[in-house]
């Protein structure tokens, strides 16, 4: 631990990394792995990947085998040892030796690429793209159009 000291407080601090949060092309340094649109590249499960037009696809399946703290070390060992990647892993991240946390629970979902630009992205597309007006989610024909703004007001505020 941590010895600190302060005018109100004095004790020993045993700080741990619970979550790990970065964006999707540092997840892959940080991790080790593969980038996010190679094969085997998730942190989560060991689902492998179809190559597309130089595009990777997950297809959904009903049985994905799972990630593990355990499996993370194995592959990382594996892929030192062959020099090559073993299941998406690269070689041993430092993140396997930050005890307690599990790096196959504890990477978090980047927010902007998996969320904004992943799934709000698609969920905008399917509602509002007149392709979709056949289809019962279709919501742009009941969307009204916006008139733009013909003015800008900028409001000054002096310090005195």
């Amino acid at each position: 631990g941590i010895q600190i000291e302060s005018s109100f407080w004095k004790g020993r601090c045993h700080p741990a990394l619970l979550l790990v949060t970065v964006d999707l092309p540092a997840r892959a340094l940080v991790t080790c792995m593969k980038q996010y649109n190679g094969k085997s590249s998730c942190v989560y499960c060991e689902q492998v990947g179809t190559r597309v037009s130089n595009q990777t696809y997950w297809p959904f399946e009903n049985e994905v085998r799972a990630r593990t703290q355990q499996s993370l070390w194995r592959d990382a060992k594996l892929a030192n040892v062959r020099r090559e990647p073993v299941g998406g892993i690269k070689g041993a991240s430092p993140l396997l030796l930050a005890k307690p946390f599990d790096m196959s629970k504890g990477v978090v979902i980047d927010w902007m690429h998996g969320m904004l630009l992943g799934l709000t992205k698609k969920l905008l597309e399917l509602w509002l793209q007149p392709v979709n007006r056949h289809n019962m989610f279709y919501i742009g024909d009941k969307v009204f159009v916006l008139e733009p703004i013909q003015e800008y007001y900028f409001v000054v505020h002096c310090l005195h």
